[in-house]
């Protein structure tokens, strides 16, 4: 797979040719062929909130995994709290990117 913006709306668009339904894990079993999108945002929340934004205009929705004990973003910050929001604005779903080995 080409790893760019590009190559990805190649993959959604196999994933729509081949009659796959783009759900959210609360949506499981409602389809016959079914594909959860995923993301760990383990780097940028600016990044993640660019590539939501992405995911929106191709009219899919996805989960973005948000670390709580990230080295690069403090979500507890004013700017980090309106990227998630904005994600979750969306239509994406927002949840828990935990990393044991810090614990």
């Amino acid at each position: 797979m080409d790893f760019t913006y590009s190559g990805y709306k190649d993959l959604i668009q196999k994933i729509r040719n081949n009659d796959f339904e783009i759900i959210k894990y609360t949506e499981t079993g409602q389809y016959e062929k079914e594909v959860i999108l995923r993301h760990d945002v383990d780097v940028s929340l600016e990044k993640a909130l660019e590539f939501a934004y992405f995911e929106a205009e191709l009219n899919i929705q996805s989960t973005y995994y948000i670390l709580l004990s990230s080295n690069l973003y403090n979500i507890m910050s004013k700017k980090s709290t309106e990227c998630i929001k904005k994600i979750y604005e969306f239509g994406h779903s927002i949840g828990l990117h935990f990393d044991e080995t810090k614990y």
